[in-house]
């Protein structure tokens, strides 16, 4: 008779555990009409912000991250 397996469930309700690599990075999902901005939530309040793709826009959303003192964005789009 096989003995059943135990189920691993991770903790997925905090991420204290995960290891910050780049402090001065940012996430962007570039959409066709919008991009969302993430940065580490100690850098900039609200940590999530959205920007539309107007050039208006994109030079705000350039001048926030380099005054966020970000160096490096990983950017990833499905369109």
């Amino acid at each position: 008779m096989k003995k059943p397996r135990k189920k691993h469930t991770p903790n997925i309700s905090t991420l204290d555990h995960l290891k910050h690599l780049n402090l001065h990075a940012a996430g962007l999902e570039i959409g066709a009409s919008e991009i969302y901005a993430c940065v580490p939530e100690d850098q900039d309040e609200p940590s999530v912000r959205v920007f539309q793709t107007f050039p208006v826009d994109l030079d705000a959303l350039a001048d926030g991250l380099a005054a966020g003192g970000v160096t490096t964005v990983a950017m990833e789009s499905t369109s």
